[in-house]
């Protein structure tokens, strides 16, 4: 049903919200926010069934060196919602 009303709404399609994702990550690579809103974005489009790569992307966004007290506050968050994962469903 969100799919369907994002879609109606504002003319929102999954494959394109992948795209402008990796678009992100292309420009930014060194910025753990790109995939800390990649996984929050998958899981909110395909539940469950991406939680490995939701882990995976948050595992990277953790794995990079923050650049700024925003992107440690980002990661602190990103490392509470990794934690929490596996006990969440989408």
């Amino acid at each position: 049903m969100g799919a369907m009303l994002g879609g109606l709404t504002y003319g929102a399609k999954k494959e394109q919200a992948e795209e402008h994702f990796d678009h992100a990550l292309q420009h930014a690579p060194e910025s753990p926010v790109g995939c800390i809103e990649k996984a929050k974005g998958m899981l909110m489009m395909y539940g469950d069934s991406v939680k490995p790569e939701a882990t995976a992307l948050l595992e990277q966004a953790l794995a990079k060196t923050p650049l700024d007290a925003m992107q440690w506050l980002d990661q602190a968050q990103a490392k509470a919602f990794l934690d929490e994962l596996p006990s969440l469903s989408f």
